[in-house]
């Protein structure tokens, strides 16, 4: 009987941690979604917050940007995550913070239809917000207990 019960309390405290993890990213992606992402050489239009890189930038896939992917796996890891399915929340947040993290080997960005480019500064809080909350997703997936499903295969 012991044995059960310690078993109890760690599921417990795994899920206390799981749901602390899930609940922290959705925030820190909520927070980044109010700073500025990233600086584009010094044009101030550019320093609008993540929610407009969020709905504009899968118009950067068109010259070769792929990090705006990494919204949608986002999402998708936080929907396997809620309902336990811990493969594909690994699976997703893990492909999500490959995409995020694709944007480092940029130096420049188109800023408008020419395209012209500037140069990317990473030394605003965005960016680092989001790739933190994509982070915080991975470490969910890896905290959530397998659910039956998962061991029957």
């Amino acid at each position: 009987m012991p044995d059960s019960i310690q078993i109890i309390r760690r599921n417990a405290e795994v899920n206390r941690w799981h749901s602390r993890c899930l609940i922290g990213s959705i925030l820190l992606y909520v927070g980044c979604m109010f700073v500025v992402p990233y600086n584009a050489g010094d044009i101030p239009s550019l320093r609008s917050g993540g929610w407009a890189e969020l709905l504009g930038g899968w118009m950067g896939m068109l010259y070769g940007y792929y990090a705006w992917l990494a919204n949608p796996l986002l999402f998708t890891a936080w929907m396997f995550a809620a309902h336990q399915v811990r493969a594909a929340a690994m699976a997703a947040a893990t492909i999500a913070m490959l995409f995020a993290l694709s944007f480092v080997l940029h130096d420049e960005i188109p800023i408008n239809e020419a395209p012209d480019y500037a140069t990317i500064h990473l030394n605003a809080a965005g960016y680092w917000l989001w790739l933190a909350s994509i982070l915080l997703a991975l470490v969910d997936g890896v905290l959530l207990t397998p659910n039956v499903k998962e061991h029957r295969q």
